[in-house]
């Protein structure tokens, strides 16, 4: 998991897809809270939603986890928690059955919590059981940008160091 500011999104050495994705990322975000909500095609076929809800009480979420995709999570308006966890620990409520997603009932307390506002961006990758939408003190409306990339597309550059 990584956590930064926005504008740092590229200095991350995890790649030459990372590098593409980031800055046609980068020229969305400029668009502020009034990018329209809908989904958005990036380089090497990752992909942008943008969506409007209601946050939400821990009650009413659950981890989930995904085997192949990695995703950029970061708050357009509003604000939100996201909780992230080891998902080695967890166990998936039913079999993944050819879906990139698995869903846990039990929710232990996060070993990260990210506060998510706009400029701030979360990269989760496989492994990292996540809990998105999340209130900060009352459940209120949040537009947001989930950004999916194939996992195996983010290495870090020969002789760089992640950190």
């Amino acid at each position: 998991m990584i956590s930064d500011r926005l504008e740092h999104v590229v200095r991350w050495p995890l790649g030459r897809a990372w590098q593409e994705i980031g800055a046609e990322l980068m020229r969305l975000i400029a668009r502020g809270p009034d990018l329209p909500e809908g989904e958005y095609p990036l380089p090497h076929e990752a992909r942008a939603v943008v969506q409007v809800y209601v946050s939400r009480n821990t009650d009413e979420a659950a981890y989930e986890n995904h085997s192949l995709m990695a995703d950029i999570q970061t708050v357009l308006d509003g604000e939100e928690y996201l909780y992230v966890i080891d998902a080695s620990g967890l166990t998936p409520d039913r079999e993944r059955d050819g879906n990139d997603i698995e869903f846990f009932r039990e929710t232990p307390p996060p070993t990260s919590r990210i506060l998510l506002r706009p400029g701030i961006f979360a990269l989760i990758l496989p492994g990292e059981a996540h809990m998105p939408c999340l209130a900060v003190d009352t459940p209120r409306t949040v537009k947001k940008m989930v950004v999916k990339i194939r996992a195996d597309l983010l290495s870090p550059a020969e002789g760089s160091a992640v950190g």
